[in-house]
């Protein structure tokens, strides 16, 4: 629907109960749009707006007397946000971002229209496409976003974002007239969240990609990176591997966990080789040549990756945990957990639970062949416990009873 130009004319009425806005604000740009700077210069921002910390009550509110509630609510998340980036390691370009939509609401907050419908809603979202990427919104000749719109393309956009920005621009068009206030703010609300969105840097194209300390994605994956090189006297590693230290995290995982799988069988089976590759894959990001230093994208939440995957591969191949669960699950399955009853002698019983303590023992630190070892010996003393006919002997079985009831 390409009815923007032809909507001018019949705009004018409208436009003609605007001001024609600019955003002149005193506030002094910090250095750098991250932290307590970024929350400064945003707060500098709204009093400068609204006056001294006038806007704090309408913020706790979601409401502020006099102003448009639906553009005063992107106002209000545009406070959250820079809240949330302040206190998780936001980046400059995010905080830059950040800013540029809300100086983008504050243009237009005045220009909000009673009725969200007709001419006026396309006037407001002329508005605020023009605070965004320029020009008069009184006059389409300086439109910057008019011949992008028309190309479906805006250079130094992502094709696909902006496509949803125009897609906007006509539902806007062909529903102004008829949609009723509620579903003309949804209208701007999707604008507005598309505009956001392309200021959202897009999602990297693989997990080898390396990114700069600018990206957005690079807090997540730097934390990542750092949890695999925390340092600590308790992992116990059994190496370590060529390349690590016994004090970095990673080793804990490569040597102290899948060093113990040794059986060629246990070695084969998929969670295994799920298992073994992702720890190549990320041995490779930490110590491949000239990977020193590099973030890559893949190392965002690792560390819980390769847990997850590791508890998954030692049921399996039966080592730590997944020792314990068979042992476990066979003692339940069987009613081996005690020797109610005597219904076993004394001496069998004191092998068999010999065995069972042996795998709590054996089970944080043994190959899967000595867990193998220490499972088939426990079976084997289950297997040779020896009854003593005590449940066949009524005198002895109903004194149990009354001992018990």
């Amino acid at each position: 629907m390409k009815k923007v130009l032809s909507a001018v004319l019949a705009l004018a009425l409208v436009v003609s109960m605007f001001t024609a806005f600019t955003v002149s604000f005193s506030a002094a740009e910090p250095a750098s749009y991250t932290g307590g700077a970024l929350t400064a210069y945003r707060n500098e921002l709204l009093n400068a707006k609204f006056g001294d910390w006038a806007w704090l009550d309408g913020y706790n509110n979601r409401s502020y007397p006099g102003y448009d509630s639906t553009i005063w609510g992107f106002i209000c998340d545009d406070i959250d946000a820079m809240d949330y980036l302040k206190n998780n390691g936001g980046t400059d370009s995010q905080g830059r971002a950040a800013i540029e939509l809300m100086n983008i609401h504050l243009a237009v907050i005045g220009l909000a229209p009673a009725s969200y419908t007709g001419g006026a809603l396309s006037t407001l979202r002329n508005a605020i496409l023009c605070a965004k990427f320029g020009g008069n919104y009184t006059d389409y000749t300086t439109w910057a976003w008019l011949a992008p719109y028309q190309n479906r393309a805006y250079p130094g956009y992502d094709n696909a974002k902006w496509g949803l920005v125009c897609d906007d621009i006509d539902a806007i068009d062909a529903q102004k007239n008829s949609c009723t206030d509620a579903q003309g703010r949804a209208l701007i609300t999707s604008v507005n969240t598309h505009i956001k969105s392309l200021a959202v840097e897009s999602v990297p194209a693989s997990e080898n990609t390396v990114l700069e300390s600018s990206s957005a994605y690079y807090f997540a994956a730097n934390k990542g990176l750092q949890d695999l090189l925390a340092a600590g006297t308790t992992f116990n590693q059994n190496g370590p591997a060529a390349g690590n230290v016994a004090s970095v995290f990673f080793a804990f995982y490569y040597n102290y966990y899948y060093a113990r799988v040794t059986l060629p069988e246990n070695q084969a089976k998929a969670e295994a080789v799920t298992y073994k590759a992702t720890l190549d894959k990320v041995y490779n990001w930490m110590y491949g040549a000239g990977n020193t230093g590099k973030v890559f994208y893949g190392y965002t939440d690792i560390a819980n990756t390769l847990e997850s995957q590791w508890n998954t591969m030692r049921l399996a191949v039966r080592i730590s945990n997944g020792l314990k669960t068979a042992r476990n699950t066979y003692m339940t399955d069987h009613s081996l957990w005690d020797n109610n009853l005597g219904k076993y002698t004394a001496a069998s019983w004191s092998n068999y639970w010999s065995k069972v303590e042996a795998i709590d023992t054996i089970a944080n630190t043994g190959t899967d062949a000595q867990c193998n070892a220490a499972y088939d010996a426990f079976v084997a003393a289950a297997g040779a416990l020896v009854e003593t006919g005590t449940l066949n002997d009524p005198i002895r079985k109903a004194a149990y009873d009354r001992a018990i009831y």
